[in-house]
């Protein structure tokens, strides 16, 4: 840019010595609204959805003013032409010509230079998607799920492959042109980076990002850390079951002293203020630490409707009202998304059981339409029915993507000879290439590989699986010894240590003593 104005006489020449020490200060008005944007949400009782600052309307959701002329492009080279700037005034066009990255960011500059630049051709917006909507993605796969073991509440970090498929996730967003004005996300890490992927690749990473233990998954109880064969071959498939997918089955709790309680957990002891005081837990605490001890009523083991009676109450009064005039990101994990999309499509208790939710798949869910649907990158079937079999949703599909109901909405696509639209996939333009593959993100499997994978399912139990984007898992194979900080304890099950939760601070020493003793029988401990 620099050597193109220096060239053109009709340009204004731009110093290499140009800082932006010149830039007025932030009035303190301004300082004060940064700060109530910057502001921490914990919990979701405490959050006030009028403080939430609005992006102005006269911006657009990209920073650039509505009513800004657009630049000029030359096209026989490339180069973008600026507009003359006023003398003094410092843009960010003088800013971008500096040969060296402000304060000798070294880093900026190595990974601009790996980075090669995507193909505006394959990835540019064909159509955008009807706002508002709510986009509700599962993280991607974490370690756990690849060694088959229950998670829970148990900060486990992303595998490479589940950051391949957030990226491919931000990737399809930004060709369907969806751009957000405000995130919801858990306090556990896997679901947070997935969201600042999935942001990354939106070139958003500004926006609000409210995060709540409300949106956790559900808590495992004693069956958290373990092996899911181990389980079913030691409690029977039937208990299994009840456990793993039931609405009201409460798997095993755990004791007051295990590092999988999150009353051992500093995040949540000293942030949780939204939940009452459990008197038993007190009483507890005091003995057990020579003081008296305030404990609040923390859960030890959820069942699917535990975890609906905090994640449903927050969607209800706190994101629902901004989803009906803002696009809204929720990253989450598999069983809040089960109860949630159990709400809002009305599936009943007897049928959730036989819902899946893959791994860094974006869902989107319109509040006009009352309709799930699916992006599509140029790769699923002209047939609906067929294009729903790329992914493994379970048993009940059928009551995931349902036609839109017009009595129900006066928003349905209704086509020239009044049949309502029942495509659960919103297409891409006729003729648009498909969306570019990330690697270790696979293509679509034939209907004939995913019948077979079928009974692999992979959920936040750690249960090994097909990604997203349909490919097989090859963790099959058998876990190793070691890996990623995760601990193979041949006989017992697959138990990770408490070394893999770097962020959890254990209260009292208890940790070692109470990982072990988590190795036994979930039902005796």
């Amino acid at each position: 840019l620099a050597t193109s104005t220096a060239s053109d006489p009709q340009l204004p020449q731009m110093s290499s010595d140009t800082t932006t020490e010149s830039s007025p200060a932030v009035p303190t008005s301004d300082a004060a609204a940064l700060e109530n944007d910057t502001a921490e949400f914990h919990g979701g009782g405490a959050v006030d959805v009028a403080g939430l600052k609005q992006p102005d309307e006269s911006f657009s959701p990209s920073g650039t003013p509505a009513t800004e002329e657009p630049h000029a492009r030359d096209s026989s080279s490339g180069v973008v032409v600026v507009p003359p700037t006023p003398a003094g005034v410092v843009t960010d066009h003088a800013v971008a010509s500096s040969a060296q990255p402000p304060h000798g960011d070294a880093m900026s500059t190595q990974h601009t230079a790996a980075t090669p630049a995507p193909s505006l051709a394959a990835d540019a917006p064909e159509r955008r998607v009807d706002s508002p909507v709510i986009i509700i993605i599962r993280h991607g796969k974490t370690t756990a799920n690849q060694l088959g073991l229950f998670t829970g509440w148990e900060d486990v970090p992303l595998a490479e492959q589940g950051r391949q498929e957030a990226t491919y996730a931000g990737r399809l967003l930004r060709r369907h042109g969806v751009e957000f004005d405000v995130v919801y996300t858990s306090w556990l890490s896997r679901a947070i980076e997935t969201a600042w992927i999935v942001l990354s690749e939106l070139d958003c990473l500004w926006i609000p990002l409210v995060k709540t233990w409300r949106l956790n998954e559900r808590h495992y109880g004693g069956l958290t850390g373990l092996s899911k064969k181990m389980i079913a071959q030691r409690h029977g498939e039937a208990m299994f079951k009840k456990w793993r997918r039931g609405y009201e089955q409460r798997p095993p709790p755990v004791s007051s002293f295990s590092p999988f309680f999150p009353g051992n957990d500093e995040r949540y002891v000293k942030y949780v203020k939204d939940v009452g005081i459990n008197v038993r837990e007190s009483l507890v605490r005091t003995l057990a630490d020579g003081r008296f001890t305030v404990a609040r009523d923390l859960p030890k083991c959820e069942s699917l409707k535990d975890c609906m009676t905090r994640t449903i109450p927050f969607y209800t009064n706190v994101i629902a009202p901004i989803a009906e005039t803002k696009n809204v990101l929720i990253a989450s994990s598999e069983n809040a998304i089960r109860g949630l999309l159990m709400h809002l499509c009305d599936i009943p208790p007897d049928r959730i059981s036989g819902i899946e939710i893959p791994t860094g798949l974006p869902l989107v869910y319109s509040p006009k339409t009352k309709c799930l649907r699916l992006l599509d990158d140029g790769r699923y079937s002209t047939d609906p029915a067929e294009a729903l079999e790329r992914h493994d949703f379970g048993a009940a599909t059928d009551l995931l993507f349902k036609p839109c109901d017009p009595t129900k909405s006066d928003y349905c696509e209704v086509d020239e000879n009044g049949v309502v639209s029942q495509d659960p996939i919103i297409r891409l333009t006729d003729g648009a290439p498909a969306l570019q593959d990330v690697p270790g993100v696979a293509a679509a499997p034939s209907s004939k590989t995913r019948h077979a994978a079928a009974s692999r399912d992979d959920d936040d139990d750690g249960s090994p699986s097909r990604s997203s984007s349909g490919s097989a898992d090859a963790s099959d194979a058998g876990p190793p010894t070691s890996t990623g900080g995760v601990h193979v304890h041949h006989g017992t099950g697959i138990v990770p240590s408490v070394a893999t939760s770097s962020s959890r601070v254990l209260r009292g020493g208890i940790g070692a003593h109470a990982h072990a003793s988590n190795v036994s029988d979930p039902v005796a401990a």
